[in-house]
């Protein structure tokens, strides 16, 4: 509560949320661009997706802290399932590994 005015002092609220920053690649360290990234979350229905830019680098902004299912495919490749966790007010880095299919 503020008694005057020129007393208070707003300050922007904490960031209650995280993100993951990637890099999708195949064996033998090429990058893959186009990948889709799909991340879903382990206890609620959400559901964010993302594509990998051209060289292959994708990013998830504003995730709610907790475990999350992520699926990375692309043409030609299988299809790669993995879990990770978000954390707070913290950026998450992976690399996605994608093996050819056949």
């Amino acid at each position: 509560m503020c008694i005057r005015d020129r007393a208070c002092q707003f300050t922007p609220a904490q960031k209650f949320r995280g993100s993951l920053r990637g890099i999708v690649q195949d064996v033998s360290q090429a990058r893959v661009p186009s990948a889709t990234v799909v991340l879903r979350a382990a206890e609620s229905s959400i559901e964010v997706q993302a594509t990998a830019n051209e060289q292959g680098e994708f990013r998830v902004d504003n995730l709610a802290p907790g475990t999350y299912h992520l699926l990375v495919n692309a043409k030609g490749f299988a299809e790669v399932l993995s879990d990770v966790t978000i954390m707070v007010s913290s950026v998450r880095d992976i690399t996605c590994l994608l093996y050819t299919s056949g």
